[in-house]
């Protein structure tokens, strides 16, 4: 019995002192080279899109294809990049600090994994900006004006009065930059939000959407974050 209890003594002494088992490893950053990103402040200011390559380790190269607007600095630019990883079907949130380089390119240094998640790829820029949708597909359905609530590289959310569901199509045209007339832009209904007052919110995405279009709409935040900054 002595025995027993004794072999009963040291089973409980070694459960309390069993160390835990060691934690799954991160993903390998690797795993992200050739992604489209968007790089912006830890304020949420976007810099610039670039494709993110030449990942090692904790290291990777930022190739901007738009203009880069970033004040270099000798310590580097703590920066968040964003983007969507068709492999996991999830958007990818990395943080680090970048240095310049020679050609434009960007080095990218500490960089870390800081979640995966079922959420938007694209950094989005609010607004309040008048805009008109006309419905494709939908007989005797007429143009009608809309607000833009915000807009990315990928979709947008707007505001109307007209009755969409999921899987609708319109044409988005709205005036992005002053001056220089309307885009217009094939959108697809993601998400129906019924509001109060007869209205409606839809989140769209982009469809059909060219690279010079996506510089467009880079561009156009870049603009309206400027002019934001400078009223604020």
């Amino acid at each position: 019995m002595n025995r027993l209890l004794q072999l009963f003594s040291k089973t409980k002494e070694t459960s309390k002192t069993a160390k835990p088992e060691p934690e799954a490893p991160a993903a390998a950053l690797e795993a992200y080279n050739g992604l489209r990103v968007e790089v912006t402040s830890m304020t949420e200011i976007l810099l610039f899109v670039a494709t993110l390559l030449a990942v090692e380790g904790d290291t990777g190269k930022l190739h901007p294809v738009t203009q880069a607007r970033v004040n270099p600095k000798e310590e580097g630019v703590p920066v968040k990049i964003r983007g969507f990883s068709t492999g996991e079907n999830k958007a990818v949130y990395l943080e680090g600090r970048i240095f310049p380089e020679d050609a434009g390119d960007w080095k990218a240094e500490g960089l870390s994994l800081v979640k995966t998640a079922n959420d938007r790829a694209f950094f989005r820029h609010e607004t309040q900006m008048e805009a008109h949708l006309a419905p494709i597909g939908k007989i005797g359905a007429q143009e009608e004006a809309c607000k833009l609530l915000n807009i990315s590289v990928g979709g947008a959310c707007v505001r109307a009065t007209g009755r969409y569901d999921v899987g609708d199509k319109f044409l988005l045209k709205v005036g992005l930059q002053e001056g220089k007339g309307e885009t217009v832009f094939f959108s697809e209904v993601r998400r129906a939000i019924e509001k109060d007052g007869g209205m409606f919110e839809y989140g769209c995405r982009f469809t059909q959407l060219s690279e010079l279009e996506q510089e467009q709409i880079t561009q156009a935040i870049f603009d309206l974050q400027r002019i934001r900054r400078n009223n604020v």
